[in-house]
């Protein structure tokens, strides 16, 4: 478990995927609009999963070209999708700064 220490968790749970962020969940009214007071979000009181860390898919590309004993090798490593969790995103979502 890893606590960022703003509410927000890194937990390996049974039966969950792996590098789960759990953390307060944003409010939303019927019309998919978030609820705002203060000019800033309304979470929810209770943690639920807000995201994972795992990437939807990974790939990669390895090639070696060689030349009596010169050798060249080069790769291609992709990872897409996931989440992070950023305390500096945070913060500037306070000050307005995004």
């Amino acid at each position: 478990m890893f606590d960022t220490g703003r509410g927000v968790t890194l937990v390996a749970e049974e039966g969950k995927p792996y590098g789960t962020w759990k953390g307060q969940i944003a409010t939303f009214d019927p019309n998919g609009n978030p609820i705002v007071a203060g000019g800033l979000p309304v979470y929810s009181s209770t943690l639920g999963a807000i995201g994972n860390v795992q990437p939807d898919w990974m790939g990669g590309l390895t090639s070696k070209i060689g030349y009596k004993n010169f050798s060249i090798n080069v790769l291609f490593d992709v990872r897409k999708g996931g989440q992070i969790y950023s305390t500096t995103k945070f913060y500037k979502s306070l000050t307005e700064q995004l």
